[in-house]
């Protein structure tokens, strides 16, 4: 997975983003497809945008029922951790939210 964005951290050139590894090895890909697919999520607060992923077999009940609750605890750790001094204020990233 691969995050972009038009921030341009020191070590970046243009708009490259933010590469993030997945641990899993059926997140993306044929992998995925040979799982029956999965699920991602996304928490985005006033502090941080986490993303979580779960295989078809591991969704919570929670987010089945369509009615997640984040900080539950039943999500466990997310893949993606984006914390940053402007995603609650004004930002090019605000009318996504």
């Amino acid at each position: 997975m691969l995050l972009t964005s038009p921030f341009q951290p020191s070590r970046q050139t243009g708009n490259t983003g933010c590469g993030i590894d997945g641990s899993q090895p059926n997140n993306y890909g044929v992998p995925f497809n040979n799982n029956g697919g999965g699920a991602y999520a996304m928490l985005w607060t006033e502090a941080h945008i986490e993303i979580f992923f779960f295989p078809r077999n591991a969704i919570p009940a929670d987010i089945s029922a369509k009615a997640p609750k984040p900080d539950s605890g039943g999500w466990g750790q997310p893949v993606a951790r984006c914390v940053s001094s402007v995603i609650g204020r004004a930002s090019p990233c605000t009318s996504d939210r």
